[in-house]
C-alpha cells in the first residue's frame, strides 16, 4: 500500500478524521460487553462469567506455585475428565498443595483471568 503525498491535507479531511475519532471515543461496552484500548486498539470482548469448577491435579502442585489440572464434568452419577487440553490452576495465597490425582474446586477469576485453587481434597 502507498500513500500519495502529493496531494495536500484539507481542512475538510482533518475535520472528517477529528469526527470520526470522536465518534470512536464514545464506544462502549453494553450488557455482557467490554470495551477497552490496548497496543492492538480498539477491543470488545464477553465479560468473564465467575465460575466454580472442579479438577485433578495432573501434576504436584507446591504452596503459590501452579499445576495442571484436568477438568471433571458431572456425568449421570460421577465425576469424570472433560475431553480437552490440561489447564493451568493457581495457588495465589500460598496455603495449598497437593499431589497428582487430588481434587480441587477452582474458581476462574476474571481480574486474573486464570483459575484460582480454592480448596484441595481433605484427608
Amino acid at each position: 500500500m502507498s500513500i500519495d503525498t502529493s496531494t495536500p491535507l484539507s481542512r475538510d479531511w482533518a475535520a472528517a478524521v477529528t469526527r470520526e475519532l470522536a465518534w470512536l471515543r464514545k464506544i462502549v461496552g453494553g450488557a455482557n460487553t467490554v470495551a477497552g484500548h490496548d497496543a492492538a486498539g480498539l477491543r470488545l470482548a464477553p465479560v468473564a462469567v465467575e465460575t466454580l469448577a472442579l479438577f485433578e491435579l495432573t501434576a504436584s502442585l507446591a504452596a503459590g506455585s501452579q499445576a495442571t489440572a484436568r477438568r471433571l464434568v458431572f456425568q449421570g452419577t460421577s465425576w469424570t475428565a472433560a475431553s480437552g487440553p490440561t489447564t493451568e490452576v493457581y495457588d495465589s495465597l500460598g496455603d495449598k498443595s497437593g499431589g497428582l490425582g487430588d481434587r480441587c474446586w477452582c474458581y476462574f477469576s476474571p481480574r486474573s483471568g486464570r483459575w484460582e485453587v480454592v480448596q484441595l481434597e481433605c484427608g
